[in-house]
C-alpha cells in the first residue's frame, strides 16, 4: 500500500478522529456535558467531510493554528486558534466547545509515521524527491524565512493579532452593551444588528475604533507604498535564486511554491485591508459581522470579517 492509496486516506481521517475523540473524552471527564450522541454527530461530520484532506490540501493554511469550535450539530466551524477569539465564539455560539485542531494534526503525523515504517510501502523514486540531506535546499529555505520575518511577512502572527482584537472588542461589546440581545444570522454569516440599541452611536464608535483602525495599523506595514518596496525585495530574492546555474529541482520547487503562496497571501491581504478601510469611512453602520459559520468558509479566506 502507498500513501495515495485510497486506504491510507481512509486511514488519515480515522486516526485524526481518534485523536479529536480524546480532546472530547477529556472534557466530559473535566465536567463537559458530552454524550455518546454529540461524538457520534462530530465524527459523521469529520468522516462526511474528509477532514483531514479539507485541513491539508491548500499549503496556505500549513502554519496557521487551527480549533474546531462545535456544538456537534449545526456549528462545526473551524477558524483560528486564539483564545480571545475561540471564548468570544463560545460566548456567542451558546454550547459550544474548543477542539484543539492543531495538537490533533501533530498527533495524527506521529501515528501515520509508526504506521507507515510498517504497512507503507514508498512512492517510486521517479515520483518523489528525497530533501532528507538536501542543505543546499534548507541554507535558501533559512534565508527565505529570515527575510519573512524581517518584512513582517509571517501570516500566523498577523491573524493572531487581528483574531485578538477581533475577539477582544466583541467580548467587550456582549460583557458592556448586552450584544447578545442582538444577535443577527444572515445566511451562514452570524453577528449583531445594533441598529435598535439606545447605545448603537457609542457602539459604532467604539468597533471602528478598536477594530478597524488597530487592523489598519497591524498591516499598515504590507499595505500602500511599504509593500512594493518589500515585494520588489521579495522578486529579487526570487529571481536571483531561479536565475543561478544548474539549478537542483527542490529548489526550484520551493521557489514556486512560495511565490505562489506569497501572491495568494497578498491578494488575500489587500482585500482584507479594502474591507476594513471602506467599514472605517462608513456611517450609520449598525450592524457588526462576528463569523462565518459555514464550516470551512475560514481555510478560503483566513482574515477576520469586518
Amino acid at each position: 500500500m502507498t500513501t495515495s492509496d485510497p486506504k491510507f486516506e481512509e486511514l488519515r481521517d480515522i486516526i485524526l478522529w481518534q485523536q479529536l475523540n480524546k480532546q472530547l473524552i477529556g472534557l466530559r471527564d473535566n465536567g463537559a456535558q458530552i454524550s455518546e450522541q454529540d461524538q457520534k454527530k462530530l465524527q459523521r461530520f469529520c468522516f462526511e467531510n474528509r477532514l483531514f484532506r479539507e485541513l491539508t490540501k491548500d499549503p496556505l493554511i500549513d502554519e496557521i493554528p487551527l480549533v474546531i469550535v462545535t456544538d456537534y450539530s449545526e456549528n462545526n466551524i473551524v477558524t483560528f486558534g486564539n483564545d480571545c477569539w475561540t471564548s468570544c465564539l463560545n460566548a456567542l455560539l451558546p454550547k459550544t466547545i474548543v477542539l484543539d485542531v492543531e495538537l490533533a494534526m501533530s498527533q495524527t503525523f506521529d501515528e501515520l509515521g509508526k504506521y507507515g515504517k510498517k504497512y507503507f510501502t514508498k512512492e517510486p523514486d521517479s515520483s518523489r524527491d528525497d530533501t532528507d540531506d538536501d542543505d543546499e535546499l534548507y541554507e535558501v529555505i533559512d534565508q527565505y524565512n529570515a527575510l519573512i520575518e524581517e518584512q513582517g511577512r509571517d501570516l500566523p502572527k498577523i491573524l493572531n493579532e487581528l483574531f485578538e482584537i477581533k475577539g477582544s472588542v466583541l467580548s467587550r461589546l456582549m460583557d458592556n452593551y448586552d450584544a447578545i440581545n442582538f444577535i443577527m444570522q444572515d445566511g451562514s454569516v452570524i453577528g449583531f444588528d445594533f441598529q435598535q440599541s439606545p447605545h448603537r452611536n457609542t457602539i459604532a464608535s467604539l468597533y471602528n475604533d478598536e477594530f478597524c483602525v488597530k487592523a489598519m495599523e497591524i498591516i499598515s506595514h504590507l499595505t500602500a507604498a511599504t509593500v512594493a518596496l518589500k515585494k520588489m525585495d521579495l522578486d529579487i530574492f526570487f529571481n536571483d535564486i531561479q536565475s543561478k546555474p544548474a539549478l537542483k529541482k527542490s529548489i526550484s520547487d520551493f521557489i514556486n511554491h512560495e511565490r505562489d503562496i506569497q501572491r495568494r497571501q497578498s491578494r488575500l491581504l489587500n482585500d482584507f485591508h479594502k474591507k476594513v478601510l471602506t467599514r472605517h469611512h462608513a456611517r450609520d453602520l449598525y450592524k457588526i459581522n462576528a463569523c462565518e459559520t459555514s464550516p470551512f468558509a475560514f481555510l478560503a479566506e483566513p482574515f477576520p470579517l469586518v
